[in-house]
């Protein structure tokens, strides 16, 4: 039976994505831990609810689900097709970052950097209301201090419209305090509305929406 030229785009797309959000990803970690023999944290990590990687190391089918997301889709395409049309790729950086717990390294992907010197945060939003979200802005200030940048910029792409958003670096010793709440698993969920969209929710035995439906 013939494959749909659809199809077929659709599985190297989702192909892709597995590609860069796990195996590359997973590759990264490993390289760097056996480099540095420290525990290694991505910026995304950091920025979510601590319980949410123990559960996706638990329930890793789980994850590979998440990605067939429409939502998830057309953002990784509108990401893709700005970086192609800016000319730009993305860029890894990492740094050791010693607490009181030990020595981590703290790692992350900025989507583009334009020119040398401007971080560029690519984010897709269903709508623009109670924007630029905070955890939007903690994820670009922690590439600007991984990379040693002066300044970055947020774009939002929605059906309401395009916003670019100025960004300045996070101090060392917030990245430091954020490091540590993260370790400690303090703030689980790390953000009120984190349960809600949890893909995990239904195992977490910290999910809000469970204590409030007692």
């Amino acid at each position: 039976m013939r494959v749909k030229r659809g199809e077929k785009f659709l599985r190297d797309l989702f192909n892709q994505m597995e590609k860069r959000y796990r195996f590359e990803r997973e590759m990264f970690r490993r390289q760097l831990e056996e480099k540095y023999k420290a525990p290694v944290i991505f910026v995304n990590e950091l920025l979510q609810c601590p319980l949410k990687q123990e559960l996706a190391e638990k329930f890793p089918e789980i994850e590979m689900a998440s990605m067939y997301n429409p939502r998830f889709v057309v953002g990784w395409l509108i990401e893709e097709a700005v970086k192609k049309l800016t000319d730009s790729g993305e860029k890894t950086f990492h740094k050791v970052v010693d607490t009181d717990g030990g020595r981590f390294v703290l790692a992350g992907t900025a989507d583009i950097v334009l020119e040398g010197d401007t971080v560029v945060e690519v984010k897709y939003l269903s709508g623009m209301y109670g924007t630029p979200h905070e955890h939007h802005i903690l994820q670009l200030q922690l590439y600007l201090f991984l990379g040693d940048f002066e300044s970055g910029e947020l774009w939002m792409f929605s059906p309401e419209g395009v916003v670019a958003e100025e960004v300045k670096p996070i101090e060392q010793a917030r990245v430091r305090e954020l490091v540590e709440a993260y370790l400690s698993r303090r703030d689980a969920p790390r953000w009120e509305w984190e349960c809600e969209r949890c893909i995990y929710e239904e195992w977490c035995a910290r999910s809000l929406r469970k204590v409030r439906r007692k």
